[in-house]
């Protein structure tokens, strides 16, 4: 049996928060046992901040420049921004803005996952070998589908990449500091919770009084037709997630066991 359109609807969103969530857990995974380790063990007293900050550098800018680009998309008015400005409570970066309602300041605080995702797109298809299949050509409906040919592309273009060249160090360099930088900080997650809530409440609540009083709204054809039309929006969102989530977890694979050999070795010839 067919979706509705409102049902498609559904479904992609709640495919474009799984991979959010996924993307989120596998960045914080790449920052806590990958940055953090390399910056100790390549360190003479401890810790290396200046390291540290090498490599978070390109990513926490792609970070920030995302949030201050929502903010002025949505219109609201910035008050400082601070693309890359180390402090010592642990900030790196920070854009002050004035309060928005609930839907402006979810786009703004969820901006890293478009911005980052699409640098990291960028730089895999601009700045390395481009593999035979563009993954944002693809609409998956399959997920596992979809992150498979991301995947794939990523795999191949890495395979064909000249290592020797200096531009090649850099993309691989910069889509390492964006591993960890393309998810939100947990200070712009923390009030989507709440507004997540009261939307999945009031989609329930929409859906009681349709069924109670059968005012046909999911047959409604405005309906959807608009929801068709946000069903690709939001696809060709998750084919960019998919490839972003690829990307961080490869990179995870990668980098995460070498972090932690040199951490442990670093450790052992300390004691």
């Amino acid at each position: 049996m067919a979706m509705s359109g409102l049902e498609t609807l559904a479904y992609a969103l709640g495919v474009t928060v799984a991979l959010m969530g996924v993307i989120f857990v596998l960045s914080r995974i790449l920052l806590r046992f990958g940055v953090l380790p390399l910056a100790a063990a390549f360190s003479l007293s401890g810790f290396n901040v200046l390291l540290l900050y090498l490599l978070i550098f390109p990513g926490t800018v792609i970070h920030e420049l995302s949030h201050y680009l929502a903010c002025l998309l949505t219109g609201v008015r910035v008050r400082q921004v601070r693309l890359f400005s180390p402090q010592k409570n642990g900030a790196m970066g920070w854009v002050m803005s004035d309060p928005a309602d609930p839907l402006r300041r979810s786009v703004i605080a969820l901006a890293p996952f478009v911005g980052g995702s699409l640098a990291i797109y960028a730089l895999v298809r601009f700045g390395l070998p481009s593999g035979q299949i563009d993954p944002l050509t693809i609409a998956p409906n399959d997920v596992a589908q979809g992150f498979s040919t991301a995947f794939t592309s990523i795999v191949n273009a890495l395979r064909t990449a000249d290592l020797h060249q200096v531009t090649t160090v850099l993309v691989l360099y910069v889509l390492f500091s964006l591993g960890f930088a393309v998810a939100p900080s947990n200070e712009d997650l923390a009030p989507l919770a709440t507004y997540g809530l009261l939307a999945v409440g009031l989609v329930l609540v929409v859906r009681v009084v349709d069924t109670h009083y059968a005012l046909g709204l999911a047959r409604s054809a405005l309906l959807n037709n608009t929801a068709i039309f946000l069903t690709g929006v939001f696809q060709r969102l998750n084919a960019l997630l998919l490839f972003a989530c690829a990307v961080v977890g490869l990179g995870t694979l990668l980098i995460v066991p070498v972090a932690m050999v040199a951490y442990w070795l670093r450790s052992g010839l300390k004691s």
